[in-house]
């Protein structure tokens, strides 16, 4: 999970995969106010605490890009069964009875965030891991949040349903593109740089 500041008293919310009791003790450190919760795309591993910050939170809105949008909402927990039975792990979904919220927003490419208080941060659709798989670059600042796009050492993987290894190389192409300092912070691992992995 990443908290970006808008510069003032909001704060944004990036893929809140579990622990909510600590996100949102971190929060109330920082005594600031969640605005949104952004995914980067909609696998479970990166909005399980979704339902505890929505209950905490009330009316906190959900952004994800509309080709992962079926992880939310009705179609939500049963898309995440799937997946989870994809790959031999079904049993690991049967204690989950959750209800997921509806998406407020559906990001697509270029759509920015925080642009008036603080640095613009800008929608990046690099699909691969998943169809619907973002990731959130400030050029000001030179980061770049990756989710599974781009780890230290390593890449998204492609084999889950949506997934696409051409399609994610295409991305991975377009990443190469920022400049080498830019900082990735991604979605599992320690962070590094553009140029130390696509260099």
């Amino acid at each position: 999970t990443w908290l970006i500041s808008s510069g003032t008293s909001d704060i944004c919310i990036v893929d809140p995969g579990g622990n909510p009791d600590m996100i949102i003790a971190r929060i109330a450190a920082l005594e600031k106010n969640p605005a949104m919760i952004i995914l980067t795309h909609g696998h479970f591993d990166h909005l399980g605490a979704v339902p505890a910050l929505a209950a905490a939170y009330k009316g906190l809105p959900v952004w994800i890009h509309a080709a992962d949008a079926e992880y939310l909402g009705e179609t939500g927990l049963q898309r995440h069964r799937e997946d989870f039975e994809r790959v031999g792990a079904g049993k690991l979904m049967n204690s989950f009875t959750m209800s997921l919220p509806e998406p407020e927003r559906l990001i697509a490419e270029g759509d920015t965030f925080f642009a008036e208080n603080g640095s613009l941060w800008q929608v990046l659709h690099t699909p691969g891991h998943s169809p619907g798989s973002v990731c959130l670059y400030n050029e000001a600042e030179k980061v770049l949040i990756s989710g599974d796009t781009l780890f230290r050492n390593g890449i998204g993987r492609t084999d889950l349903r949506g997934g696409s290894s051409a399609g994610l190389n295409r991305s991975l192409e377009r990443l190469s593109r920022l400049d080498g300092a830019v900082r990735v912070l991604p979605g599992h691992g320690g962070a590094t740089y553009i140029r130390q992995e696509l260099g």
